[in-house]
Parts: structure tokens; C-alpha cells; sequence
């Protein structure tokens, strides 16, 4: 009884802190607080553990791979193209590597943590669409590239979120979710293989 007493009184005090504070902005500050970078990506490594504590949890429902335990899928976020804010105005090539997972995915985000707006629906790429593309990159941009996998980049957020801080510049960001991951992004997810985002065009 009273181990449920302390469950529910963290979850209610955890969604009266987010509702309050802006909760997008409060989790996205949390997973960048305890997060381990590997170029542009960042993974937290408390995700979905049995170390997460009730803001952790809160967090993972929010951008991580779907509640599932650390050891069945991992996450990664990106906000920059070689340390430069991902930008609407910029076309992207998404290089992929071969990566020790069973599937994975790339999701498009807008920085209100919702999918972007727009006309498209290609705001996902996974493995299998990959695999067929009959090419080694990704193309990240507002407009359907000629041949070959795309994200589609939408309009802007409406509003930006309570509480996001002015040094955040980037205007979208990526998700990347890896499912049945090998040792390597286990064991040391700051130097396992992950996509690199290169700069093509920008207007």
C-alpha cells in the first residue's frame, strides 16, 4: 500500500511539474542532462533501466523507443549537422551505416516534440524502406528528392514550447530508434556506429 502511495505521488507530483514548466522542454533538458554524446547524437543511458526514477520514466514515454527495456532497444537524439542547429532552410544527407541492430528507425520531430506539419507523411524512414532505396544515404529536406529514401522536413512549429531556452537554435530534431541493438550500443553507446548528418544545401 504503501509503495503505491510513493508511486502515485511521484507520477502526480512529476505531471504537475510538467504541466506547469512546459513538459517537452522539462524532459528534452533532462535527457540532454544525463546524456552521452556519439557525434551528433546523444543517448541517454537511464532510459527504460531499472535505475530510471519517475522523471526518467516520464521522460521515456515521451522520446523513447516505445517503454521497452534498455536491453531490447536504445534511442538516440540529434539536434545538429556537425555541431551547426539543424535548420529548415538546409538539405541534409543522412549517411548510414552498417549498424549490429535487428531494426531500426529515423523519426522527424518538430521542437514542440510533435511530427511536423505538412503536406508529406514521409516524416520516417526505417530499415526495410532503407534496405530497398537502392541507396547508402538518407535525403533530409522539404522537398521529394529525385530517387532514394526520404525525411520530409514540414512547416514550423505554431508555437514554441514554455520554457525553451534562446541557445537553442535548432529547428526540428531527429529520433533515432535502434531495436534488438548489439553490445556495442549496450556497452558503449558513445562510440557504436550511428548515421552521420552532413550538410548538403543550404537557401
Amino acid at each position: 500500500m504503501l509503495k503505491k502511495f510513493f508511486f502515485w505521488g511521484s507520477a502526480i507530483a512529476t505531471a504537475l511539474v510538467l504541466g506547469f514548466a512546459g513538459g517537452g522542454t522539462v524532459l528534452l533538458k533532462m535527457y540532454d542532462k544525463y546524456a552521452v554524446e556519439n557525434g551528433d547524437w546523444k543517448a541517454n543511458t537511464l532510459t527504460a533501466s531499472d535505475e530510471a526514477g519517475p522523471w526518467m520514466r516520464a521522460m521515456s514515454s515521451f522520446g523513447g523507443p516505445l517503454a521497452q527495456r534498455r536491453e531490447y532497444s536504445v534511442s538516440y537524439r540529434a539536434t545538429s549537422a556537425a555541431g551547426i542547429p539543424l535548420s529548415l532552410r538546409c538539405t541534409y544527407r543522412v549517411e548510414v551505416p552498417e549498424m549490429d541492430v535487428a531494426w531500426w528507425s529515423i523519426t522527424v520531430y518538430g521542437v514542440d516534440g510533435f511530427l511536423m506539419r505538412g503536406d508529406d507523411t514521409n516524416h520516417s524512414v526505417n530499415s526495410r524502406v532503407y534496405d530497398t532505396s537502392g541507396q547508402d544515404f538518407i535525403t533530409l529536406s522539404r522537398q521529394h528528392p529525385e530517387q532514394g529514401a526520404w525525411l520530409a522536413v514540414g512547416e514550423p512549429a505554431k508555437e514554441i514550447p514554455k520554457g525553451r531556452p534562446k541557445t537553442d537554435r535548432y529547428e526540428f530534431d531527429l529520433l533515432l530508434r535502434l531495436y534488438g541493438p548489439g553490445d556495442a550500443y549496450l556497452d558503449s553507446p558513445a562510440s557504436a556506429p550511428l548515421p552521420v548528418i552532413r550538410v548538403e544545401d543550404c537557401r
